[in-house]
């Protein structure tokens, strides 16, 4: 490649940003048994976002729980560690090879979220997104015609929806990764603190849809009599005629 360089420590250097082992051969012929053998990642998750249509992308939970069988299988692993302001990943081979890049994080501010909750979300949407392009997976629906308002429009059709406010995608991508992360009483109780501090309006309609589909998942739901968040109670059912 133009432009490399190589350090004191034999390391290549394509840019700032890219870099990888001396040697790459061994690597390479694994990552091209891991792309024969793994097929896609399952899209897991669901974001219902106003103003646009709803849109299924992988959680990364999902796709370490999808890949790493067969990343084992062939020699690979990955690492994501955060380096000062960066998120840098490193596709590792078995006999020492690597490959890795570093992208920055981006800056994140949600809506009724403090500090610390902006960072986990942004650092979750970075190593899902840094993970997707190191592995060349597709970890969401590819939504190029709706963004750019190419959707058919069926006949007969007399008036249009009425427009909804369109919430801002790192918004959306916050909280998702936020509740996506609950999975006790606990964790839905301190988000639904935070979602009654905060105005009426799209983002509170989207989070409490959010955490419904959350808990639907999970098999769980509220209890108003207890305000406990809890399994959902095993139903069963009516007796036939012919079981009377």
């Amino acid at each position: 490649m133009e432009n490399s360089t190589t350090s004191n420590n034999g390391f290549i250097y394509h840019n700032d940003n890219f870099w990888e082992s001396p040697q790459t051969s061994e690597l390479d012929k694994a990552l091209v048994k891991f792309n024969a053998e793994f097929k896609a990642v399952k899209r897991d998750e669901t974001v219902a976002v106003p103003g646009r249509a709803a849109r299924k992308f992988a959680s990364l939970d999902e796709i370490m729980i999808e890949i790493r069988p067969t990343l084992a299988k062939c020699g690979l692993f990955v690492q994501q560690p955060i380096t000062g302001d960066f998120i840098t990943t490193i596709v590792r081979h078995e006999s020492g090879q690597f490959r890795a890049f570093s992208m920055p994080m981006v800056a994140w501010q949600g809506q009724g979220t403090t500090a610390i909750q902006n960072l986990g979300g942004a650092i979750t949407y970075m190593r899902r997104y840094s993970l997707g392009a190191a592995l060349a997976l597709a970890t969401e629906e590819d939504d190029d015609a709706q963004s750019t308002g190419k959707l058919d429009i069926k006949k007969g059709a007399k008036q249009e929806a009425p427009v909804q406010p369109k919430i801002d995608e790192t918004i959306v991508d916050a909280w998702n990764a936020k509740i996506g992360e609950c999975k006790t009483d606990e964790d839905f109780q301190r988000v639904s603190k935070e979602v009654a501090k905060m105005e009426e309006g799209p983002v509170k309609k989207f989070v409490r849809a959010t955490m419904s589909t959350r808990l639907d998942k999970l098999g769980m739901e509220y209890n108003k009599e207890t305000n406990v968040f809890q399994k959902k109670a095993a139903t069963t059912e009516a007796p036939t005629e012919k079981q009377a």
